[in-house]
């Protein structure tokens, strides 16, 4: 099981171990006719280093007495409370200690006492800076000399400790790890999802304390967790995990229930349950929630599926939602939960061919100023767009849209928000990233599989670990099964390990739908871009690099075994720079054809040197004329560049839809035809095998 603060409770702590900012010491003017003593104590502090000692001399002292002073920002909000500790061995019967004085509200203590932890509840209206005064005075005058310690001095939110994630029927002990003494439990009401459990103003905070979390029937206990430090007003969230329960959904996006056009308005949310063994575990409570929307059913028992499904139903909020699922265990089955992210979109997507671009986020269109995005083939492209105004309404992790003359060209999701202000300007910019950045969202404790198909471990990885990200087109990897284990990786990176065992690739679409195949053939695009061109002209601050060390002209390849080998030189390099030589290893291939074949294809990838273009350029095409692995044609005398090359990365920005970036590669289009026809030959190989 785990905790997560989620709110802390804790406003302000002074250990007292530094003046820092407390006065007096060095400002006696403040008490003219008094000559009382400040001093850092080192031996008879509460806890820490040292704690403030005041003394008052007898040679004289006023009801005034000694006192020290401090700005402090209080917050706001009711039920706020103030804490310290205040100890004095030999104050007098008529000596008065008033260890805190904030507003009109004091502490006060008399008489001879030991380290003494005291509270007063501050005044709703006593808000952000105030003085707090430390105050020892006596009365009459002249009545001899005193000591008075402070330490420890904090104010909280509440002293209450709530704790989330809970259900109606649970109980919740909480213990101080000092001493493993019960300090108090609490039991959730039906209907509700959390628990207040009041620490008493006795309990020194910050304090480290555990919890006992019990089941619904308030006596069987599931869980004790670790030791962890707590503050009054603190809210914490107690979820399962020694148990993941698979969450699905019939449909990832569903519309408001004020939406005219748009269906469904409800998604069935189906729970599995497994034991260790991966059998279903059937009559086991499985408790759902969710953030936004309602829910058919919260309590629901499993079938003999190890199932429980409930319908959530869309009102008149709308953005990104977690449906969440939990079991407490039993009969050897452990505490579980499961998440799911859903969807509801304020409408249906509209899209304008008249609208250069259009920004949505869950179904809704945003007004936007500057901004940008980008496509790439390897990691997730990016977005940043800058807001009109500050709206609240745009969820974390929400999906995002846009459209580029009316066609979509970028889907991803909501990543962070940013606020600049300079001086009277306040601007706005939310930042994304496209659907692939989903995959870096789930981890895989522990996963093995043994001789299955690479899309079937996808397939069970995707489903097990929902992010959004559903299953596409796998192709069929006939080669050879796999035995892998996957330990503590997300899954984009269990994705990447795959790739890198078959030397497959895969993608993630507009529609979040996900991809595997031997490779994406970069079609040849009708798009043109030339220097001087009156429609598609290459524009200025454009690019052309090469690197020559970089890239070889000789490859020598070797197959499965050590017999399986070949070599392909590119000549004209070689006359003009002399050899430059790489070896390669392509573990997959069994046979003489392949060999000769991807060796070709390697070399293909190198000739004329890695070569990398930044092109800026108008685009007068429709959106969808060319994506990322397309070829397109570029003509540049200046860069002295003229041919055809494969996208890699295309960039907008969002002031104008009829101008792009490119970042091109030298791949030729002959090097991944090779590679193509040595898929085919190995897929029929082994298909006739």
């Amino acid at each position: 099981m785990a905790l997560s603060k989620i709110d802390s409770g804790l406003i302000l702590f002074e250990d007292c171990e530094e003046w820092d900012g407390w006065s007096p010491p060095g400002e006696e003017t403040q008490q003219p006719s008094s000559d009382n003593t400040y001093i850092l104590e080192t031996s008879l502090q509460y806890s820490g280093l040292a704690c403030f000692g005041m003394y008052m001399n007898s040679a004289y002292s006023d009801t005034f007495g000694a006192m020290l002073s401090k700005v402090l920002n209080v917050g706001s909000g009711g039920g706020r409370r103030l804490h310290i500790y205040h100890k004095s061995p030999d104050c007098p019967t008529y000596g008065v200690l008033k260890p805190v004085i904030i507003g009109n509200q004091s502490i006060t203590h008399s008489g001879v006492h030991d380290w003494t932890n005291e509270a007063l509840t501050i005044s709703d209206n006593v808000t952000g800076n105030v003085t707090v005064n430390i105050n020892y005075g006596r009365i009459p005058h002249a009545c001899g000399s005193a000591h008075c310690y402070v330490d420890h001095l904090l104010i909280c939110k509440n002293d209450y400790l709530t704790v989330q994630g809970v259900v109606g029927g649970q109980k919740v002990a909480i213990f101080r790890a000092s001493d493993d003494q019960e300090i108090n439990h609490g039991t959730c009401a039906v209907g509700e999802t959390q628990v207040a459990i009041n620490l008493g103003a006795d309990e020194p905070f910050p304090e480290m304390v555990y919890l006992k979390v019990y089941g619904t029937d308030g006596y069987t206990l599931i869980d004790i967790t670790l030791n962890f430090e707590v503050c009054g007003g603190d809210v914490w969230a107690w979820y399962p995990t020694t148990g993941d329960i698979i969450l699905t959904s019939d449909a990832e996006v569903i519309y408001r229930n004020a939406s005219e056009t748009g269906t469904p308005k409800s998604a069935t949310i189906t729970a599995t349950v497994l034991y260790p063994d991966e059998t279903p575990a059937e009559d086991v409570t499985v408790f759902f929630s969710t953030r936004i929307g309602s829910l058919s059913e919260t309590e629901v028992q499993t079938d003999e599926n190890g199932q429980a499904t409930t319908v959530l139903t869309s009102s008149t909020d709308y953005g990104m939602t977690v449906v969440a699922a939990k079991c407490l265990g039993g009969n050897g089955l452990s505490p579980g939960a499961g998440f799911i992210r859903m969807h509801i979109y304020y409408d249906v997507e509209s899209a304008d061919a008249e609208q250069e671009f259009q920004f949505y986020v869950e179904g809704k269109q945003y007004a936007h100023g500057d901004g940008k995005y980008e496509r790439k083939n390897d990691v997730p492209g990016l977005l940043e767009v800058d807001l009109t105004e500050n709206d609240a309404t745009i969820s974390k992790l929400a999906l995002v849209s846009i459209y580029r003359l009316g066609v979509q060209e970028w889907a991803g999701i909501v990543t962070g928000r940013n606020i600049h202000a300079s001086g009277d300007s306040v601007s706005w910019k939310v930042k994304g990233a496209d659907n692939s950045r989903m995959l870096s969202t789930r981890v895989i404790p522990s996963e093995s599989y043994s001789d299955k198909t690479p899309a079937f471990i996808l397939n069970d990885l995707l489903t097990k670990y929902p992010c959004g990200v559903t299953v596409g087109d796998l192709g069929d990897y006939t080669t050879r099964t796999l035995t892998i284990t996957f330990d503590n990786l997300t899954l984009l990176q269990a994705i990447e390990k795959i790739a890198a065992e078959t030397g497959w690739t895969w993608r993630v679409n507009l529609d979040r739908s996900f991809d595997f195949a031997a490779s994406f053939p970069g079609n040849a695009s009708i798009a043109s871009f030339v220097e001087g061109d009156v429609e598609n002209p290459i524009g200025p601050d454009s690019d052309s690099d090469q690197n020559y060390l970089s890239a070889p002209n000789r490859i020598f390849l070797r197959g499965a075994d050590t017999t399986t080998r070949s070599v392909a030189t590119d000549t004209t390099s070689v006359e003009e720079v002399g050899l430059l030589e790489a070896p390669d290893f392509q573990s997959e291939i069994e046979d003489q054809e392949g060999v000769e074949i991807a060796c070709q294809a390697e070399l293909q990838k190198t000739i004329g040197g890695s070569e990398s273009q930044q092109i800026y350029a108008k685009d007068t095409y429709p959106t969808g004329t060319y994506d990322v692995e397309s070829f397109i044609s570029v003509t540049s005398e200046k860069l002295n560049v003229d041919g055809s090359f494969a996208v890699k990365v295309f960039e907008r920005d969002l002031s104008d839809a009829y101008w792009v970036r490119f970042e091109l590669t030298s791949r030729r289009k002959s090097s991944i035809e090779l590679d193509e026809r040595y898929r085919r030959m190995a897929k029929e190989a082994a298909t006739a095998s």
